[in-house]
């Protein structure tokens, strides 16, 4: 639901908010909250604008039962949102509740976890390359608790995002029951069938690993709670405590699939070194261990380091530029040969533009 008008005053928004019949949206019982962004309007305060939205809401429910449904800060039924700018306001209602990453499986992460969207959308991109439509083997050597790993089984198995988790819609008078179970019924069918190919089929499988031995706890919990347990039982995705370094190509051909870690988690265990010479040893000794163990297999790489080809010793083939809330990354598709590493000038690529004959 929404509603827009030209607006330039307090008195002009509440006229706005108030012509919604609310109650045709949420019940009298249900608690409400409402936020408001002001995008550059002339008003006295967004305190004070948003006060008025709440009121212009109760008094839509006064008018019609006498009586006012009750504010809620931290856990509402419903939130009501209005944006207002120097000529016009919007009103409308969130259908999601939650942040919409959110899926639903995380109840505890590593340092600095990816978001959940990202990492899908990471996968997706992987995954429409020419490597990433032949691979049926996947490798994350950084796995943390395992956002890449889920995130891409969601995908492979035709697991709805959110399946498990609630949303604000079915706090609202048009939601019912019914539509709401015929929807998660066909949504676990899907995911039921999207497991019955990857346990039927040598379809894919999936190999995660990570130094930290809680962090692998932590990533096989979470899996499980996404509802691939039947899977890691069948042994198509297999997770180890390793450091990255001694970890071996699983298969002849595959992808490596990964957002490498920085900053606090670059550190071994104990290690007194300044976060930059870390990184640095630890990614100049992974390119030379890739390069001389992964022949045949493509790496995807997701990383704020702009100039990984020179720590890592390899060249991107392509470079998809992304953010990782304001951290402008990149997601490096390199594939990779036996050799070593070799500078060339001028050999700088565009973003999005593949290499030609990468030296790797």
């Amino acid at each position: 639901m929404q509603a827009g008008a030209k607006c330039t005053n307090e008195e002009q928004f509440y006229n706005i908010a108030k012509s919604v019949d609310w109650y045709n949206w949420f019940k009298l019982s249900n608690t409400f909250r409402v936020d408001l962004n002001n995008l550059g309007a002339d008003i006295q305060s967004v305190r004070f604008t948003q006060l008025r939205l709440k009121d212009a809401v109760c008094d839509s429910f006064l008018e019609r039962f006498d009586e006012r449904p009750n504010v809620s800060v931290d856990a509402p039924d419903v939130r009501i949102f209005a944006a207002i700018s120097p000529t016009e306001a919007m009103v409308y209602i969130d259908l999601a509740g939650e942040n919409l990453f959110k899926r639903g499986w995380r109840e505890e992460a590593g340092v600095a976890p990816l978001k959940e969207n990202l990492a899908a959308g990471l996968w997706h991109i992987a995954r429409q390359s020419e490597a990433g439509k032949n691979a049926n083997v996947f490798l994350d050597p950084f796995c943390g608790s395992g956002t890449l790993v889920i995130e891409s089984l969601s995908q492979l198995c035709d697991r709805a995002p959110g399946l498990e988790r609630p949303f604000a819609f079915e706090n609202l008078k048009p939601f019912t029951p019914e539509w709401g179970k015929e929807l998660q019924e066909d949504a676990n069918r899907r995911f039921n069938a999207g497991l019955d190919k990857a346990l039927n089929t040598p379809y894919f499988h999936w190999y995660a690993s990570d130094i930290t031995e809680l962090l692998i706890d932590i990533a096989q919990e979470n899996l499980v709670r996404a509802g691939f347990e039947e899977l890691l039982d069948a042994g198509i995705v297999q997770f180890a405590q390793r450091d990255a370094l001694t970890v071996e190509p699983p298969a002849p051909t595959g992808i490596v699939f990964s957002n490498p870690p920085y900053g606090e988690r670059v550190r071994a265990k104990g290690a007194d070194v300044p976060e930059d010479e870390a990184y640095e040893r630890l990614f100049k000794a992974y390119g030379d261990h890739l390069k001389m163990n992964f022949s045949g297999w493509t790496a995807f790489l997701f990383s704020g380091d702009l100039e990984i080809k020179k720590t890592l010793g390899l060249s991107p083939k392509r470079k998809r530029p992304l953010f990782n809330g304001p951290i402008e990354c990149r997601l490096f598709e390199i594939p990779l040969t036996r050799g070593v590493y070799r500078p060339r000038a001028n050999t700088e690529q565009s973003e999005e533009s593949p290499a030609e004959n990468p030296d790797n």
